[in-house]
């Protein structure tokens, strides 16, 4: 268990050496997949020294929060971004029409923040709090979402199995082939105990659900269990609201020349 805890970090996953993204104060880079495996000595990467480090290949992003929710290093206060998205932090009210869009590059984006992270962390999330990108909406359900783009007999048998594991979700489960918000992109700030907490719900079910399989389709495909993982991680979400948790949601911007 790990418990030494710093105050905060917010760390930011790449797969590109040579495109890292805007220096921002605050932001802590961690190089998953091919960046890792090419990474200079002293880098931070999703890779573990034990060897118990996930594919970055199957589970998008979540193999750098495997390796610091085991390996640290650990933070009482703890966020995800990306290397193109982030969230806005900025004076500038973002409305939902633009907060995908705006700023429209890195040097905007670097000029507009002197400061990137806020003062007010512990305001943003605590044991009462959640930070949280506001959600996609969708013009039909979350499922209906999915198959779309993905394969819905994969979503079945997952969130079936997750129901049954974890019965308090199912509603929330179940209230995802009506509902059309999702709760996407896996950013967000949060206390070291609800990272804790939602890391064994996730790592619990798709460990369960993968049954031992290193690969499961060619191509984009095989990335299925962070696609999963993005639609539990909003299921937690809308639950631990329906519990008192009071949600942050805050716009996020893509970065349109990385």
């Amino acid at each position: 268990m790990i418990t030494d805890l710093n105050h905060a970090t917010i760390w930011r996953t790449t797969h590109l050496i040579d495109k890292p993204g805007p220096e921002l104060p605050g932001i802590r880079q961690i190089y998953v997949g091919a960046a890792a495996t090419n990474a200079p000595k002293g880098w931070l990467t999703d890779r573990s020294p034990q060897g118990d480090c996930i594919s970055n290949s199957m589970y998008s992003e979540l193999s750098a929060m495997w390796k610091v929710w085991k390996h640290g290093p650990p933070s009482n206060i703890i966020g995800w971004c990306h290397y193109r998205r982030y969230f806005w932090f900025g004076e500038t009210q973002l409305d939902y029409a633009d907060m995908y869009h705006y700023p429209s590059s890195v040097d905007e984006f670097q000029r507009s923040l002197s400061n990137y992270i806020p003062k007010n962390l512990d305001n943003l999330a605590n044991n009462k709090t959640l930070c949280v990108a506001k959600p996609f909406v969708f013009d039909c359900s979350v499922y209906d979402q999915y198959c779309r783009g993905h394969l819905g007999q994969d979503y079945l048998t997952f969130f079936n199995q997750v129901a049954q594991d974890y019965p308090h979700l199912a509603p929330f489960i179940q209230n995802n082939y009506i509902n059309n918000k999702l709760y996407a992109c896996l950013m967000f700030i949060s206390t070291w105990e609800q990272f804790d907490e939602f890391c064994n719900l996730w790592f619990d079910s798709l460990t369960k659900w993968l049954q031992g399989r290193t690969r499961l389709y060619d191509g984009p495909q095989n990335r299925t269990p962070g696609f999963l993982a993005e639609r539990l991680f909003s299921v937690w979400v809308t639950y631990k609201h329906s519990q008192g948790i009071h949600l942050n949601q805050l716009p996020t911007v893509i970065l349109s020349d990385i």
